[in-house]
């Protein structure tokens, strides 16, 4: 089924120029023709201006003919004929295409020429100097500014969501975290690096626990059940305190503490499970 094209203004302008055109060279081309054909009986019996006109028209004829059947051929067959080399562009357009992007790529599009041409134009250098001024990175911050607040205005909560766990929850997915976080703590375990965090850990809960033993005994208190006599309660709660003071300043004081030893024997082991 054939497509049928709507032509614009522009295109019938452009079609009535072509028709003008060809129109006006047809008639210069019979036009020589005619003078040719007028002047051929006073050519031939001698007459020097005669000589003159009649090349003149033939030249004009035969180059006419020359630039008709030129751009003739580039499109299509002249007069239907199957003249050798004719209808170019129809026939070798693949091929023409291809040379076309070879001279394309290898002249404009390469690595080579690219990079040059980046090179000389150094825009990242320029870029660097134009924003070495702080007028103009003021105002190069002010509009990503007011570009990234129109943009989350027009976007929807859900859609920045779904954009956010698609590409970055599928990359801690995809990424393998386990044998480097493990690599990681085994290597800080076996230096020991760990203990300096104990050591802060130890002593600010020695600290805290001896500041604060009002605030521990009445929360111990109001955990004990409802049928237990109140001094009772208060008693123990004292007591616990004491021995979490007491158990907090050992771990603080001996580095080979139990306490010490069961962390870093639950830390090599976790550190070997993330690896394997």
């Amino acid at each position: 089924m054939a497509t049928s094209f709507a032509l614009t203004p522009a295109d019938l302008l452009r079609r009535t120029r072509l028709r003008q055109a060809k129109a006006a060279a047809t008639a210069l081309l019979v036009l020589a023709a005619i003078i040719w054909l007028a002047v051929r009986h006073s050519a031939q019996s001698g007459a020097t201006w005669a000589g003159y006109v009649s090349a003149a028209a033939e030249a004009a004829m035969v180059g006419g003919l020359a630039d008709w059947f030129a751009v003739t051929a580039l499109f299509r067959r002249p007069l239907g004929l199957p003249i050798p080399h004719t209808a170019l562009i129809p026939t070798r357009k693949a091929a023409l295409g291809a040379s076309l992007s070879d001279f394309v790529g290898d002249n404009f599009l390469s690595v080579e020429v690219i990079r040059r041409r980046l090179e000389q134009a150094d825009v990242v250098g320029r870029l660097g100097s134009w924003l070495s001024h702080p007028e103009n990175a003021a105002r190069l911050s002010g509009e990503a500014a007011n570009l990234l607040k129109a943009a989350l205005e027009v976007l929807r909560d859900d859609d920045i969501r779904a954009v956010i766990e698609d590409a970055v929850g599928r990359r801690v997915r995809e990424a393998e975290l386990g044998p480097i976080l493990g690599q990681l703590m085994a290597s800080l375990v076996q230096d020991g690096s760990h203990h300096a965090l104990v050591d802060v850990v130890t002593t600010s809960t020695n600290s805290w626990l001896k500041e604060n033993r009002a605030l521990v005994v009445e929360v111990l208190h109001e955990q004990a059940p409802a049928w237990s006599p109140s001094f009772v309660d208060r008693a123990l709660a004292r007591r616990i305190h004491t021995e979490l003071v007491r158990i907090a300043g050992e771990v603080q004081a001996d580095q080979a503490h139990p306490l010490r030893v069961a962390l870093d024997r639950y830390l090599t082991g976790l550190a070997d499970d993330l690896q394997h």
